[in-house]
């Protein structure tokens, strides 16, 4: 069976056009999801609970993350839709509870997430193996589909901001997101042949050896996903704090995922000839440089001193620059978990990477909440950012062996 979408020599037969499509149209309903539900989430949260729902989120992506090798024993298209019903029913469920107005919105809210983390979790498993086995023309294809990915979040970037601007309730953004996505990626299966059993193989030789590598991967990928989470997550209340109008406040979402889009598709050109590691560094320096935009901007919003248009021009600078930066790095991770010498299969291997990534991030998470209860979003968000690119900058030697299995 003609399982991959897409072979080494570059050949595109219809049935792999038709199966990198499937797998494009799940990457990007998973941009979406996560987007849908957290540019409102201030509406109807506070600070530590918007943090809160980060961390479950994250923590639940592990439960998805684990069952990938059971995944790639029953097929992908059970996994998929188990997934798909995981992950986008309960944001539909979460929009009833809000329209309710119930008292224990927050705690069931909760685990509904946590659900849906897992569901996404499983999905995200399922597409990565397969962009990690088979490359088009050697490049690495786990950064076009964080493309794709982030091409749907841009899109309910859009969506968002004309909801708000509309004053379109935030339960008929959740309910109405919640369902068309199900339609979609359930449509999309019929594309996704089964896992094979190579993507359960382990590997008889590789460049690194021990799963300590797998770990150190894990950490560098979390390095690269805590700004792109923090943002869905706080780009908007970053706004809303420095520049009144929450009309113009989406702008800072759509921004940072415009962003998300071009830069991985760029490094994605160009990764069948520039060396991993290089582009790691290139994107942690654009990415310390829109840290060091918002430097001007933190100081504003204790005395402000600028007009709103600067205010406004540097937060959608420095934004693109981090969102575009050091995004591409956990694609990178992803690829590279493919030549560590560990005793696990592909998929085992990219779980260890994916959970260790997972388990860091919602740490993270929960600690950015509270501390923008106590500092502010914009000094919580800055923190974080300077670590992880500074984590970026010293982890890249990880990444030298990051590219597709030969």
């Amino acid at each position: 069976m003609d399982t991959c979408a897409v072979r080494h020599d570059g050949v595109v037969t219809p049935t792999r056009r038709r199966t990198g499509s499937g797998l494009a149209a799940i990457a990007a309903g998973m941009g979406m999801v996560e987007l849908a539900m957290s540019t409102r989430a201030d509406d109807w949260l506070t600070y530590p609970q918007i943090g809160a729902m980060g961390s479950v989120y994250a923590l639940a992506l592990i439960i998805g993350v684990a069952a990938a090798p059971l995944a790639a024993r029953v097929g992908s298209r059970v996994a998929i839709t188990v997934g798909a019903l995981s992950a986008y029913i309960p944001l539909a469920l979460i929009g009833l509870l809000v329209s309710a107005g119930s008292s224990a919105v927050v705690p069931v809210a909760l685990a509904l997430w946590a659900l849906g983390g897992a569901g996404a979790g499983v999905m995200d498993m399922a597409h990565l193996a397969q962009a990690t086995m088979f490359a088009r023309a050697r490049r690495l294809d786990t950064m076009m589909l964080f493309g794709v990915r982030q091409a749907g979040a841009v899109a309910m970037g859009g969506i968002a901001a004309w909801a708000i601007e509309r004053g379109v309730p935030v339960a008929a953004q959740y309910v109405s997101a919640g369902l068309i996505l199900t339609a979609v990626t359930l449509a999309a299966l019929g594309a996704v042949p089964p896992l094979t059993e190579e993507a359960l193989r382990r590997p008889e030789a590789g460049a690194e050896a021990g799963r300590g590598a797998l770990v150190a991967l894990g950490a560098l990928a979390a390095a690269g996903v805590m700004p792109t989470m923090g943002a869905y997550y706080w780009a908007r209340p970053i706004m809303s704090e420095v520049y009144s109008g929450s009309a113009w406040a989406g702008g800072g979402v759509l921004a940072w995922t415009c962003a998300q889009v071009i830069v991985p598709m760029a490094c994605w050109q160009v990764s069948d000839r520039v060396d991993a590691r290089r582009i790691a560094r290139g994107a942690a320096l654009v990415a310390a440089t829109g840290v060091a935009l918002l430097v001007p901007v933190a100081l504003h919003a204790r005395a402000p001193y600028l007009a709103p248009g600067m205010v406004y021009a540097a937060l959608l600078s420095a934004l693109a620059m981090i969102g575009g930066g050091i995004a591409v790095v956990p694609a990178m991770c992803h690829q590279a978990a493919a030549r560590v010498r560990a005793p696990l299969g592909l998929v085992g291997r990219i779980t260890a990477v994916v959970g260790t990534q997972c388990v860091l991030t919602a740490a993270a998470s929960y600690g950015l909440g509270h501390a923008a209860e106590a500092w502010g979003s914009l000094p919580a968000f800055m923190t974080v950012c300077v670590v992880c690119v500074a984590g970026v900058t010293v982890g890249s030697g990880l990444l030298r062996h990051a590219r597709p299995i030969a």
